[in-house]
């Protein structure tokens, strides 16, 4: 059996993944708010982005956990860096400060991932996503 390559799992799940967090934090399925800022997204929209208080880049191991990621606007994101003692501060006083050190103290931790579990990331959010369109009406 040949091995899949992870990138184009990685890239569907990402998306899947994007929407997901965007939608869960939309009131109405059409926008958001940057979770540093507050300004106000259209998701799909550019500037309707997912910021990681942990980097991605740096902390792979946090890459799609729903308690490192909340959506951001460009300017937070990009030319702010994420707002990161912002973002710690928000996502301290929302998930906890026990989540808060077990996300920085598990920060390197795990390794590659294999496709199987990018398959089964990519099913789960494919039915978190249905139910979040199905509350707000949403055909995309």
């Amino acid at each position: 059996m040949a091995k899949r390559p992870i990138k184009p799992l990685k890239a569907k799940l990402w998306k899947l993944f994007s929407l997901y967090i965007k939608l869960k934090f939309s009131k109405d399925g059409q926008r958001t708010q940057c979770y540093t800022c507050d300004a106000y997204l259209k998701i799909g929209s550019k500037n309707c982005q997912l910021g990681h208080w942990l980097p991605k880049g740096t902390y792979q191991n946090h890459y799609f956990n729903e308690d490192n990621v909340r959506p951001q606007c460009g300017r937070c994101n990009n030319w702010g860096l994420g707002e990161a003692e912002t973002f710690r501060r928000r996502l301290q006083a929302e998930i906890g400060e026990s989540k808060i050190d077990w996300l920085y103290e598990t920060r390197k931790d795990g390794g590659t991932r294999k496709p199987e579990w990018y398959d089964e990331r990519i099913e789960h959010y494919k039915e978190e996503l249905k139910i979040l369109k199905s509350r707000f009406n949403l055909e995309y």
